[in-house]
């Protein structure tokens, strides 16, 4: 049986829930009416979020929980936490890595609460992760942040490169189905193979365009004057677009074709719950670990 929430319900039944990108826009949806800067650039949003159906069939943070006592303990890393950091605990010491400080994530994410957008504590390019050294890290985390980037590939493959033998990776995308993106088609992984192997800033342009044209709902002129404002602004739009076949055959490229020594070991499509798909991954040993850069 599928159980629906309004926002005042999930607010209620759910704490957690509303923490997350989906409860936090479909809670605006719902209340937000004016036509301040917040609504203003929330409100191409405002019309998929409340006809969402939203399913709730597990407290949503349960299997974020579950992973951190079973995958995360020594020193590692969480990119982009954002607003939704994973907790540290008395086993694990967790450095959240961002591109930005806290003050300009304030200004990119005005419709977040400011207190709970947290300071990273290293500023640097999460993609690659140069500041660290090959082996170092026991643990990555990248909740919400592959299908933000240029290269998912190029990524995946130095995240590799600073983790030891044996330590874990954990995954976490949006399902197409359950955002804003619903609309647009998943990503090939021959155009994911091709941003790692001949980067093309006229591709990552297409990207913006299609966000405009199918989640904003633009047309004409207007979508390639927008799709060049948000580009030139720096702002950070979901470049690739999953589900569970699309992810999963990126990972096994990742795996075959590009030699990445990671191992899936956990893997859950929690679309239907939360909007998620999470995977982690072991580094293999006694490997040589050949990183695409992009």
């Amino acid at each position: 049986m599928l159980v629906y929430f309004s926002s005042n319900e999930l607010r209620t039944a759910f704490p957690e829930a509303m923490k997350g990108h989906i409860g936090r826009l479909l809670n605006w949806a719902a209340v937000n009416t004016n036509t301040d800067r917040v609504s203003s650039r929330l409100k191409p949003y405002s019309t998929q979020y409340r006809n969402l159906c939203t399913q709730l069939l597990q407290q949503p943070d349960a299997y974020r929980k579950e992973i951190n006592r079973k995958f995360i303990r020594g020193t590692g890393v969480d990119i982009g936490a954002l607003h939704r950091p994973f907790t540290s605990s008395g086993t694990c010491e967790i450095i959240k890595v961002d591109l930005y400080d806290r003050e300009k994530l304030l200004t990119f994410y005005p419709e977040l609460p400011a207190d709970t957008i947290t300071s990273p504590n290293i500023v640097a390019d999460g993609e690659n992760l140069n500041t660290f050294r090959d082996g170092s890290l026991d643990f990555i985390i990248a909740s919400h942040v592959v299908e933000h980037l240029r290269n998912p590939i190029g990524a995946i493959s130095s995240w590799a490169r600073t983790l030891r033998d044996g330590g874990h990776l954990i995954l976490i995308v949006p399902h197409k189905n359950f955002t804003f993106d619903k609309d647009r088609p998943v990503t090939p992984v021959s155009h994911l193979i091709n941003d790692a192997e001949h980067p093309s800033k006229e591709r990552d342009f297409s990207h913006y365009v299609e966000f405009i044209e199918i989640v904003h709902k633009k047309t004409g002129k207007d979508i390639g004057v927008e799709a060049q404002r948000l580009l030139e602004s720096g702002y950070s739009i979901h470049m690739h677009v999953f589900d569970d076949q699309a992810w999963y055959t990126l990972l096994s490229t990742v795996q075959g074709r590009f030699r990445v020594p990671l191992t899936i070991v956990e893997a859950r499509d929690l679309g239907k719950e939360q909007g998620e798909i999470m995977t982690v991954m072991k580094k293999q040993q006694n490997h040589t670990n050949q990183a695409v850069r992009g």
